[in-house]
């Protein structure tokens, strides 16, 4: 039987070779199924998974970060690259 979304083989094998996935939250993030479906799979490979705001508005988070414990984070490059480097030790 044919994989019904078959983008997932693909997007598994990117999320197997990067040590972490981060999520960049818009205004709609959280209705994407396909970004709450790598989040999960992010997780579920023991990827560190960190969470960006895109936007001021944003209010709304992908369903996904929630389950896994992940708040987005102000969009500020020294306190992302610090984050990445201090949970990646």
């Amino acid at each position: 039987m044919p994989c019904r979304d078959p983008w997932k083989p693909e997007v598994e094998g990117i999320i197997r070779s990067c040590s972490a996935t981060i999520c960049m939250v818009g205004d709609t993030t959280y209705q994407s199924e396909p970004v709450n479906w790598e989040i999960r799979k992010s997780a579920d490979l023991g990827k560190l998974v960190l969470a960006v705001y895109l936007e001021s508005t944003a209010v709304s988070i992908p369903p996904a970060l929630s389950e896994i414990g992940v708040t987005p984070m102000r969009w500020n490059v020294r306190a992302i690259v610090k984050e990445l480097y201090d949970r990646q030790r």
